[in-house]
């Protein structure tokens, strides 16, 4: 009844109850829900940084996982809880660099909260990665490129399933960003775009990763003719560097490109 009801005030944010039950309990941590959650999983979930605060100024819980190997900074990321985690990171600084069983860090966890539904939820993520892309809680070059044990970095999960092109662009913007890792299946960000369905945002995107030097797998016959045309048609603006009477479709087609198309299609 104890667990139960802990719980229960740590995700309704009562604190005074939450201080009142635990002043029974010798071991915090030994107050898990079947998943594996402690209190401060439960209060940071909700948004409850007035507990959360409360708790990891009280105990060493900053650190523990769930049976995902979900730590709190997780939860809150994946949630879209501001607050939260800047009360997280405050109280370790370390904690940010903890992976889930995954390989998924709390920013894998902020991306992946873009796949759930509605707009106020999708607004509240968007603030919180902007947040977290501007450098004001953490320096996110220590992060940014940590690829997941399929390889996915944030920006190869910001291309995946349903693409946010304003997350997509953010990502692209941020410090030490790296456009050309690949995963696990050898695909880089531009690759998986261009595996999408063809739709207004999907050219967008294309597009703007070539421009920012984006690279992708000119073997593949599929993808190589998706970047061909892309090439082909004029681009979203002039940039110093990409005026020439010999456009870069021309280019790619002399070196091996276009050879390969013709070899491709005679087979």
């Amino acid at each position: 009844m104890l667990n139960r009801g802990v719980h229960a005030a740590a995700r309704g944010g009562n604190l005074e109850m939450v201080r009142e039950l635990l002043g029974e309990c010798s071991d915090v941590l030994a107050l898990r829900d079947a998943n594996g959650a402690t209190l401060l999983h439960a209060a940071a979930g909700r948004g409850q940084v007035e507990v959360v605060k409360d708790l990891v100024s009280s105990f060493d819980i900053v650190t523990s996982k769930d049976k995902q190997g979900n730590t709190s900074l997780h939860v809150a990321a994946y949630r879209g809880h501001l607050p939260v985690i800047e009360a997280l990171i405050i109280a370790n600084p370390s904690c940010v660099s903890l992976i889930n069983y995954n390989g998924d860090t709390f920013l894998h966890m902020a991306v992946a909260g873009f796949r759930t539904p509605g707009f106020r939820r999708l607004d509240r993520q968007m603030e919180l990665m902007k947040q977290l892309i501007c450098g004001t809680i953490l320096d996110i070059r220590d992060i940014i490129n940590i690829r997941n044990n399929e390889g996915s970095t944030t920006l190869h999960m910001a291309v995946i399933g349903n693409i946010h092109s304003n997350l997509v662009e953010l990502l692209m913007t941020a410090p030490s960003v790296n456009l050309n890792i690949r995963d696990s299946d050898g695909m880089t960000a531009l690759d998986l775009l261009t595996q999408h369905p063809e739709s207004a945002s999907s050219k967008l995107l294309i597009r703007r990763l070539l421009f920012a030097g984006g690279i992708a797998n000119l073997k593949d016959r599929r993808t190589r003719s998706v970047i061909v045309s892309h090439l082909k048609t004029k681009g979203i603006g002039s940039s110093p560097g990409t005026s020439f009477k010999i456009n870069d479709a021309e280019i790619l087609l002399c070196s091996g490109v276009g050879s390969a198309r013709t070899s491709s299609s005679s087979t």
